[in-house]
């Protein structure tokens, strides 16, 4: 139901909490830091640690929900290093606000919190700072340290449920929404008989001429921009590179342990608000009285619902992977239940894959592929700034295209062309758009080709003489002239007969029932006419012509029955439902995001973006 709801609703917009780096003032203070600071906000500073760490827990995060370990210069691609600064910058503005309000997380809610954590718990369920102590051991913090970050989390995460305090959205405009999007057509599609009108298809040339003299402006050319440019494209030039065998072994043997696969197991999971609950379940499975699945279904959830994943055990928590991957469990095994960040969980085993490792002659391409690739931007990185020097200086695509032996490219431009492989038509048209006669600078596009080029020819929109497009003139008036009569036969039939039954006629040929919703595709009509549809009332007639084709012909939609949204009850209640929580969590969303924006003009976080890409390369 949650797909249908999705396509359903697919032009609903809904915002989500997207807090950009836009407004941050990002600037390179590096000349006035220490090398421990990666961003300062307010009197609140993000050490190279903090930030080391939260893009490393980003990483694993990604890693785990696509499956796979990405590497460094993958999650840069991503953007995962600018998502890991981003809710740090966030934390640390919620941060200096309470420290500013003096509010903070007491002792007692801190111990009983720490007291209620089952990473710090024997195995009869008490407190256990032999625990607690090894817990704080293997994450290197002190106790001080990790107390502090708690409360700290704590009192941020307090705050955030007030302001996030699901504030509803009217309920009557999610009901007209649904109502609007919601309500059906039942219609009747006639066509005229094409035996309604003889229209001849051959026109004498003075007729042509005028239909040609009032239509002028339709024939008119579009802009036609003749250019030349060169590219450097990395991935191009990387299918060029050889790379020895002696090399690749080398970087396989550095890198041996990315191809080793650990032992996965694929999980299902249910979710409970309350332990008691999900201990009572977990019984009912263990002693036969109920299956996973049954569980599952008797809850409402779907398959897709109750499907959680394939994992190795470091992708899971601790306290689940311990428990998960022990020799006790195995497939078909339903495990817990764990305490996760949701609620009490219960997980059974659907799948487990063995530790797999793959040898040199599996990866060679990849590694060749990628190795290339890397000389390949290396190559451009060198020979950027010689081409961009020898530009400044004036030098013709020509001259740079002899000395680098880059291939001069030629393309006509005009509007509703596509453009050339690899570019999109909307990056060619813009760097199209703004060409001159002179060479262009060095432009980089999202793909990382960069690219100069030089306007060798424009030219501008005009109309051409009638001999060169007769042909097209006279279908053009052959068309026009048959809408002409049908429209004229048409209201001339439905004028005289039975105003009960004007389609009731031979000249009128049924071709379909159909029932029509807001988001129904009709390839056979113009764009406007559904809109035409859902505006008329029960027993109107839209009468529309159609030319695509050789032959036009006339439709006639008779709208038979107007069937609202309410009428399937259960669909209607889940779908205002649906929208009803979208809207909500709009208006939530909007609360928080004018928080954030609110203290980002008060504390004017600063960034030392130098020492943020430094991190990254340390880390590759």
């Amino acid at each position: 139901m949650k797909s249908k709801i999705n396509k359903f609703f697919a032009w609903l917009v809904v915002f989500l909490l997207v807090i950009g780096l836009a407004g941050f003032g990002l600037q390179d203070v590096i000349s006035r830091w220490g090398t421990s600071r990666v961003a300062s906000v307010g009197g609140t500073t993000i050490s190279t640690e903090d930030f080391r760490r939260g893009f490393i827990q980003e990483l694993n995060y990604v890693s785990k929900i696509l499956g796979k370990q990405i590497t460094i210069e993958e999650s840069k691609s991503m953007g995962l290093h600018l998502r890991a600064l981003e809710r740090l910058l966030n934390k640390s503005l919620l941060d200096q606000i309470l420290n500013d309000m003096h509010l903070s997380t007491g002792d007692t809610v801190l111990i009983k919190k720490l007291k209620r954590d089952q990473n710090f718990q024997n195995p009869s369920g008490k407190f256990s700072r032999q625990n607690y102590k090894l817990y704080l051991d293997r994450v290197n913090l002190s106790e001080n340290d990790f107390e502090n970050i708690l409360r700290k989390d704590m009192t941020r995460d307090f705050i955030l449920q007030i302001i996030g305090g699901k504030f509803p959205a009217n309920t009557n405009i999610s009901k007209l929404i649904v109502d609007h999007a919601g309500e059906e057509r039942m219609v009747s599609i006639y066509k005229a008989n094409d035996a309604l009108v003889h229209v001849e298809r051959n026109s004498n040339h003075k007729d042509q001429e005028e239909f040609f003299n009032l239509n002028k402006e339709v024939y008119r050319s579009a802009n036609i921009k003749k250019v030349s440019f060169l590219r450097l494209d990395p991935i191009k030039m990387a299918e060029q590179i050889e790379i020895p065998d002696g090399e690749l072994m080398e970087a396989f043997k550095l890198r041996k342990e990315d191809y080793l696969k650990p032992a996965r197991k694929t999980l299902n999971r249910i979710v409970f608000s309350n332990k008691k609950n999900a201990e009572f379940v977990f019984r009912q499975i263990a002693n036969g009285n109920q299956t996973f699945d049954e569980i599952a279904n008797t809850r409402g959830l779907s398959p897709e619902e109750v499907i959680y994943g394939t994992f190795s055990k470091n992708q899971l928590p601790k306290t689940a992977s311990d428990l998960i991957f022990s020799n006790d469990f195995q497939l078909g095994d339903v495990v817990g239940p764990i305490l996760g960040e949701l609620g009490y969980e219960i997980f059974e085993i659907t799948d487990v894959l063995p530790s797999e490792e793959l040898n040199f002659t599996e990866i060679r391409h990849l590694l060749h592929t990628e190795l290339a690739q890397i000389k390949a931007r290396d190559t451009l990185s060198a020979t950027a700034p010689e081409i961009e020097d020898m530009i400044a200086a004036g030098e013709s695509l020509e001259t740079i295209s002899k000395q680098f032996s880059i291939q001069i490219e030629t393309f006509v431009w005009s509007a509703g062309t596509k453009a050339p492989e690899p570019f999109t038509s909307k990056e060619f048209g813009r760097l199209v758009n703004t060409v001159t006669t002179e060479t262009s600078d060095l432009i980089e596009l999202e793909s990382g080709i960069l690219v100069t080029m030089r306007l060798d020819e424009e030219i501008p929109p005009q109309i051409p003489k009638l001999e060169d497009i007769l042909d097209q003139v006279s279908t053009d008036l052959y068309k026009t002239k048959r809408i002409e009569a049908l429209t004229e036969k048409v209201t001339f039939v439905l004028t005289n007969n039975d105003p009960a039954a004007p389609l009731e006629t031979k000249y009128f040929d049924l071709l379909l029932e159909e029932k029509l919703t807001r988001q129904s595709s009709l390839e056979y009509m113009e764009p406007d006419t559904l809109k035409e549809i859902f505006q008329a009332k029960t027993g109107d007639l839209i009468v529309k012509p159609v030319s695509k084709g050789s032959i036009p012909y006339m439709l006639l939609i008779k709208i038979e029955k107007i069937i609202p949204a309410s009428q399937n009850a259960g669909q209607y209640s889940k779908f205002k439902i649906a929208v009803q929580d979208q809207m909500t969590e709009e208006v939530n969303n909007d609360l928080i995001f004018s928080m954030i924006n609110s203290l980002k003009e008060t504390y004017k976080p600063t960034v030392n973006v130098k020492m943020l890409d430094k991190i990254i390369s340390n880390l590759q």
